[in-house]
């Protein structure tokens, strides 16, 4: 049988993700900020002999899944081929009943892992971070992505309304970006994104190709998860990228899942 999740049912979840709550604490802290239901999430599970054993999440484009055994997707069919949504992720394995019944363009494979405590001690360069607000940051932002074979793919042409874009996003408490500044330039930058009262995802980490290899991108994911840390948020990553990966684990990153994302 499968159900629409509320609010009322998160005990239930909670027994569903018994022993992995921190593993998937990103997932738990959305469903709680949108109260279980709202505009663009809604969540569903399915449950066998009364027990939830398998949830979904539809937000937005995308459609979240998670359960601790492989299952077939018959109780979701109607609600997965109804819905609108461009990807669907989850943990490796468990995914692996959509690859087979969709028709999907790309097939991407990564790791999802969250920092709790540190194995570095942090640097004290806090006079050197700060979180991006201005129009003449988020021109300096643009150029520094811009640069980036790996980013400028995915910028709008038009520089303005990039800034535009981003400077009315400045009031969206579920995302900030910080940059690393030397000389008054700027060197490095990492953003966050879904940011609720619990945690946060830590995404776009970028060095200025002329200052890598001097650990300006370490020093940076350190005083920002040190600050995410302190306000009772536990930053998460999604990577693929073995530089990142051997970075992440260096400043002490608990390795949680292999992570996979199917686009349609």
């Amino acid at each position: 049988m499968m159900r629409q999740l509320y609010v009322d049912d998160h005990d239930l979840v909670l027994t569903l993700f018994k022993g992995r709550v921190l593993d998937f604490g990103f997932l738990l802290d959305e469903l709680l900020a949108n109260n279980y239901e709202s505009q663009y999430l809604k969540a569903y599970g399915e449950f066998e002999q009364g027990n939830l054993v398998s949830i979904l999440m539809h937000n937005g484009i995308n459609i979240s899944y998670y359960s601790n055994e492989t299952r077939d997707l018959e109780s979701y069919n109607r609600l997965i081929f109804a819905a609108s949504y461009s990807k669907i992720s989850g943990v490796h394995d468990m995914i692996e009943p959509f690859a087979r019944t969709l028709t999907v363009k790309e097939d991407v494979s990564s790791y999802l892992g969250y920092i709790e405590h540190f194995l570095v001690t942090p640097n004290d360069t806090s006079e050197h971070i700060q979180t991006i607000r201005t129009e003449e940051e988020w021109s300096q932002i643009y150029d520094l992505l811009a640069s980036s074979a790996q980013y400028s793919s995915v910028l709008p042409a038009n520089k303005s309304l990039y800034i535009s874009d981003q400077l009315n996003l400045v009031s969206d408490v579920t995302t900030r970006t910080c940059c690393l500044i030397l000389d008054g330039e700027m060197v490095a930058t990492a953003s966050t994104i879904s940011e609720y009262k619990q945690s946060a995802i830590i995404t776009g980490v970028y060095t200025n190709s002329l200052h890598r290899g001097r650990g300006f991108a370490c020093k940076l994911l350190v005083q920002l998860c040190l600050q995410l840390l302190k306000e009772g948020k536990v930053p998460y990553f999604f990577y693929n990228n073995p530089k990142a990966r051997s970075l992440y684990k260096k400043i002490g990153m608990v390795e949680a899942c292999k992570w996979r994302v199917l686009y349609k």
